[in-house]
């Protein structure tokens, strides 16, 4: 397959990037992922075609993700918002027009300068644990961490859960939200599976991820956008509470076999 939104030029065609678009399960940690993945700067950089600003529906979602996000989460003096693959600013402005202090980082600069035109603090490169580190020593450490449709698109993702450890306050919330396993396998929505969409997350595998670095999810949150996606709500281990909802959730990937890679492959 190539790379998706790579409106190429006729002369380009000869030289086409192409990979093989086969999928496997982790027989440990149930992490459903693509076994080959183009290199980042080959899929992220300043040519970028896609701007989630427009969509109207996709802007009206993540306007309603911020203001509960903020009643939920942001409740004391000078709270710090940062996301990761903040693309074109949609939810970040939310905050910004709020005098909510914040930071994006996006790795395409031209969808990061569009962010910036509208008064957001954008830091153009990708998120690492030394990303994480330069945050720290910047602007302290943050309340919230959101990333949405991005995680799934990290091949690297020990190093971001690393800053992410790293970046979050003792009682800080990192929010995630990707397409969902559960969804995909319900629906037959495959075509979600492509080049930047190396892993395809359910809860027992986000959970394993960020397991092993002392990270926990503590909540879920289901919803219809792009075929179903899971919004997950993560913490430091016992930093929050577990809720009914999470179980819920959990018993039904258990009913759907997503926690048994015998049954995913």
């Amino acid at each position: 397959m190539p790379i998706s939104n790579g409106f190429l030029e006729p002369k380009q065609f000869e030289d086409e990037y192409f990979f093989n678009m086969q999928v496997g399960v982790c027989s440990n940690c149930t992490t459903f992922q693509l076994l080959e993945v183009p290199a980042p700067h080959l899929m992220f950089h300043d040519e970028y075609t896609y701007f989630s600003s427009t969509s109207k529906f996709m802007a009206d979602h993540f306007r309603i993700m911020a203001q509960d996000l903020s009643e939920r989460f942001l409740q004391g003096d000078d709270p710090f918002v940062v996301e990761i693959g903040s693309n074109d600013g949609i939810t970040l402005r939310n905050f910004a027009e709020r005098g909510v202090r914040h930071l994006g980082i996006e790795p395409s600069d031209n969808v990061g300068e569009v962010a910036r035109n509208k008064g957001v603090s954008i830091w153009t490169r990708f998120f690492t644990q030394n990303t994480a580190n330069e945050i720290i020593a910047d602007q302290g450490q943050a309340d919230l961490i959101i990333s949405t449709n991005t995680m799934h698109n990290i091949e690297g993702i020990n190093s971001v859960i690393v800053g992410v450890k790293a970046l979050l306050k003792p009682t800080g919330v990192m929010v995630q939200e990707d397409p969902y396993l559960g969804a995909m396998v319900e629906h037959t929505t495959y075509d979600l599976i492509y080049a930047e969409h190396m892993y395809i997350w359910s809860i027992t595998s986000l959970n394993n991820a960020f397991g092993r670095h002392d990270l926990e999810i503590f909540d879920v949150e289901a919803n219809d956008v792009h075929g179903g996606c899971m919004r997950y709500f993560l913490c430091h281990k016992g930093a929050h509470e577990k809720t009914r909802r999470l179980q819920i959730h959990i018993d039904k990937e258990e009913q759907l076999g997503l926690a048994r890679p015998e049954m995913l492959l």
